[in-house]
């Protein structure tokens, strides 16, 4: 359990930083170079299909989070405790101020 444990920790970091350091640039990149390449309707309208793929994305989130409530705290005790340190770290990454 803890060998699968300590997985999860390292692809959860290799996540973050791939969000770091490649979707993080590309979208500040967008966000300064396309108001200044489009008219105020273009932009409008690439800022509609990005709203519309990010709601189509969220009903998959909500069925992730449909099938954890299937998992019982009997069967998986640790399950409060990685909650409990995932929304600490979350809380911890999101008080560091920005490079």
């Amino acid at each position: 359990m803890l060998f699968g444990l300590v997985f999860v920790v390292i692809g959860l970091f290799i996540f973050i930083e791939g969000v770091k350091f490649g979707v993080m640039p590309l979208a500040a990149e967008l966000g300064t170079q396309l108001p200044r390449q489009l008219p105020l309707a273009g932009v409008l309208a690439v800022v509609f299909v990005l709203g519309c793929g990010a709601t189509l994305a969220e009903p998959a989130m909500g069925a992730l989070r449909n099938l954890g409530s299937l998992i019982s705290y009997r069967r998986a005790p640790l399950l409060k405790v990685r909650a409990g340190a995932g929304a600490g770290a979350g809380i911890r990454a999101r008080g560091e101020p920005s490079p």
